[in-house]
């Protein structure tokens, strides 16, 4: 975990893009961190999805899980501050189901897609090459255009809006 916090760190969002052009860059990152840091990436994502009543993991789980909610729960929070995010908005469904996207929505289309999860993706140089960054940005761009229609606002001042073309998700 302090790894890819020192990873997100080095590579901060560009400034002023709004709620979700830091989301998109939060994904990307993220993925760059899981090809950078495949065998890292492999354990958390063993931790994050152990049993809650695991008695090796479980107190591990519980600790990732929390720092990953209440880092979705604050920009989410900053979003509606800024008015990229809808003020009626459930905050603590919508961080769950940030989280989800975030640990889950990639993977699935990559199985899709290349027939791995990400884990496996990030474990094999080879095809992590045949998914370059094009790839990983038109993927993850699209699920946040998804997030955006759910969560935004209607506000377009910091962002357009892509059109989503369903094939490509």
């Amino acid at each position: 975990l302090q790894e890819k916090i020192e990873f997100m760190r080095a590579h901060p969002a560009p400034s002023g893009g709004g709620f979700f052009k830091e989301l998109e860059h939060m994904h990307l990152t993220g993925l760059k961190f899981g090809l950078a840091f495949p065998r890292l990436s492999r354990v958390a994502s063993w931790v994050f999805h152990a049993s809650p009543n695991d008695p090796l993991l479980g107190e591990l789980r519980a600790e990732l899980r929390s720092r990953v909610s209440a880092n979705h729960r604050r920009i989410l929070e900053q979003g509606q501050q800024a008015g990229d995010v809808r003020k009626d908005i459930d905050l603590d469904a919508a961080t769950d189901f940030l989280v989800a996207v975030n640990q889950n929505a990639v993977s699935f289309a990559l199985e899709r897609k290349l027939g791995v999860d990400l884990i496996e993706l990030c474990a094999r140089p080879e095809l992590a090459a045949s998914f370059d960054e094009t790839e990983q940005r038109r993927l993850v761009g699209a699920m946040i255009d998804i997030a955006r229609i759910g969560l935004g606002s209607g506000k377009t001042d910091h962002e357009e809006r892509r059109v989503i073309d369903l094939q490509d998700l």
